[in-house]
């Protein structure tokens, strides 16, 4: 315990001081091992490949640089000449290129054959480089190793000492740093050597626990391989038994399969037959895909010839074009020159409607004046007329009748002063009796043009009027749609709708007249371009289909296509399925569905109906449903027109 104690303390006391030390003598310590390893003559056996450097069996080379092991070859062995001899060939390790001369580089060449660490070679080459000129010459590099090995050859005693304490400790194979522990021995022994008996009790008790570890170890190593074994044996019977296991399987398999195996076979051999027949069909179809195929590069080469031709053909029009050019140039050179000459011509013309004007102004005036003498000749007649009545007239009556005017009144008599009423008839240039006459026939005939006016003015104009125009491919059926909703009854004969078709049907709704514009297009593809003119300023689009065509039905997609595409804002789209009458007759001539025409219908937003020309089904009701939308459309397009023109009066009252 008191050991322990005065160890503690003097760690204490000399720790700083130790670790100082080990600083300072940190580069004598790599002088000392290079020194050693030359004295021990182990090295230069291997001209630098790395088997010179030897293995003793108690102690490794040190890593620290802390002193050199002792060697039986030591200085008591050796000369100085092999010394030399040895540095020499040290020296001619480095210098591989014969420069006379080495550099700290060289030295680190010989890191593979002595026992010390690059930092240590270094320290070496400045302990050996004096002159600091940055190289060693040959004589450098001999005297400086001379001086380092007679400096290790003054300590080596205090080394072998603690080799053979190490070595009766029996610790020389197990401690691996053991120039540390030579350093720290040779330190205390020649410092404080009282301490050296404290060292030696402390490597005795790490020795027997060490050995103590490494019985444990062998200990431990021993039953892992027992367990080992155990597992293995234990292994081994589990892979018998499954081995068996799987063999039993294996051969219950057998038994299973060979049961199965002949209905296997049986299927497999019929499936092959489908096969070969599948095989056969597609050898088939691959043999009339073939034919297809040339008949198809027949085509290609008659289109092609044909396509050769028709360029030639362009290109001759295209000459005939630049001649028709030219002589529409020269056309038009001489249409401007009779539009001239028809310009002087008209105004030679103006100006003899001029003087006949002038003429009629002065036949005019004189027709006045004879007009004049007439009014005051009939004046007369009248007059006398009236007297010779008056003396015909009984005097029963009490009072004068008033003269009542009839229907000339209403519409010929012109009023004058005096309440006196002239009749139109008095400016005509004719006989009395004669312009009494036709006066009266003028009337009457005014007075029938009267009471027809009077019967029809209750009836008024449409109040709206909608553009419906009618869609779909060749004989769909829309004109005689058309015609049944228009004329109540089916054509018996109707020919092919050619270009565009017009017709008007009025219908009340909703105490609102309205008048159907109804324009019925040609399905040929050669009138598309017509028809899409017509459907943009349409208020309603009728896309019609045949329910026994499934080809009209497919080529309904492009007519909604190019309609949402092209159709005005607001317009009403619908859908119409035709022919159901067909489908009701037959029972089984229908093609397309009521579920495929409603799932087209609400992909593009369109109403949908399904109807029959020839029988009337449902065409009044899509008609009518159709202009309620057209008329709800309408009123919505007013009302926005008619708040934004309130938002801009607003704006503008704003404004001011």
């Amino acid at each position: 315990m008191s050991r322990s104690h005065i160890y503690n303390q003097t760690s204490l006391n000399n720790n700083k001081e130790l670790v100082r030390r080990w600083r300072l003598e940190n580069t004598t310590n790599s002088n000392k091992v290079m020194s050693g390893w030359l004295r021990d003559g182990e090295v230069l056996e291997g001209q630098g490949s790395g088997q010179g450097s030897p293995r003793s069996p108690r102690f490794r080379t040190p890593t620290s640089g802390r002193g050199a092991r002792p060697s039986p070859n030591s200085a008591a062995f050796r000369t100085p000449q092999d010394t030399m001899k040895k540095a020499k060939e040290l020296f001619g390790l480095c210098d591989k290129e014969n420069k006379g001369f080495i550099t700290k580089r060289d030295l680190q060449r010989l890191q593979g054959e002595v026992p010390l660490t690059p930092e240590q070679l270094e320290s070496v080459f400045e302990s050996l480089d004096r002159d600091r000129n940055g190289f060693l010459t040959p004589l450098e590099f001999h005297t400086g190793l001379g001086e380092l090995v007679e400096e290790c050859e003054e300590k080596d005693p205090a080394e072998l000492r603690f080799t053979q304490i190490l070595i009766e400790l029996g610790a020389d194979k197990l401690l691996k740093d053991q120039w540390e522990l030579c350093s720290l021995w040779c330190d205390l022994q020649k410092d404080r050597p009282e301490l050296l008996n404290l060292l030696e009790e402390i490597l005795s008790h790490a020795v027997v626990h060490l050995q103590d570890a490494l019985r444990e170890k062998d200990n431990l190593e021993e039953t892992l391989r027992r367990r080992e074994d155990n597992h293995d044996r234990v292994v081994r019977s589990l892979y018998e038994d499954l081995e068996n296991q799987l063999k039993e399987e294996r051969e219950k398999r057998v038994t299973r399969d060979s049961t199965r195996q002949g209905d296997k076979r049986e299927q497999l051999l019929q499936e092959l037959r489908m096969r070969e027949q599948e095989l056969e069909f597609t050898l088939t179809k691959q043999r009339e895909l073939e034919t297809r195929i040339k008949a198809l590069c027949q085509d290609q080469a008659n289109t092609r010839g044909q396509n050769q031709r028709l360029q030639l053909v362009n290109a001759d029009l295209r000459e005939q074009l630049e001649e028709s050019r030219e002589e529409l140039q020269k056309a038009l050179n001489q249409l401007q020159i009779l539009q001239e000459a028809l310009t002087d011509q008209q105004e030679g013309k103006h100006r003899q409607v001029l003087k006949v004007s002038r003429n009629m102004q002065k036949e005019r005036e004189s027709l006045m004046r004879q007009l004049d003498l007439l009014r005051d000749m009939n004046k007369r007649l009248r007059d006398e007329k009236d007297a010779q009545q008056d003396q015909k007239r009984t005097p029963k009556m009490k009072r004068p009748l008033e003269k009542k005017g009839s229907i000339i009144g209403d519409y010929m008599l012109v009023k004058r002063p005096g309440n006196r009423q002239v009749s139109f008839v008095g400016q005509m240039t004719k006989s009395s009796p004669d312009v009494i006459a036709e006066a009266e026939l003028t009337l009457s005939e005014k007075k029938h043009k009267a009471d027809t006016h009077s019967k029809t003015a209750g009836v008024s104009g449409p109040q709206r009027v909608f553009k419906v125009v009618f869609l779909g491919s060749s004989a769909v059926g829309k004109s005689s749609f058309i015609y049944q909703y228009c004329r109540g009854h089916f054509p018996n004969k109707m020919s092919t709708t050619v270009g565009m078709d017009f017709q008007v049907r009025s219908l009340v709704l909703d105490s609102t007249q309205i008048a159907l514009q109804l324009w019925d297009t040609a399905g040929q593809e050669r009138f598309h371009s017509i028809t899409t003119q017509y459907y943009r300023k349409a208020d309603g689009i009728l896309v019609m289909y045949d329910v026994t065509q499934t080809a009209s039905f497919m080529v309904v997609r492009d007519w909604l296509d190019q309609v949402q595409k092209n159709k005005a804002d607001g317009a009403c789209v619908m859908l119409l399925g035709n022919k159901m009458d067909l489908d009701m007759e037959d029972g089984g001539g229908r093609q397309v569905t009521t579920m495929q025409g409603q799932k087209l219908a609400q992909e593009y937003q369109a109403e949908f109906f399904e109807c029959s020309a020839k029988s009337g089904l449902n065409i009044q009701e899509a008609m009518t449903h159709l202009a309620r939308l057209m008329g709800a459309q309408q009123d919505k397009q007013c009302e926005s027109v008619l708040h934004s023109l309130d938002s801009s009066s607003h704006r503008g009252h704003c404004c001011t």
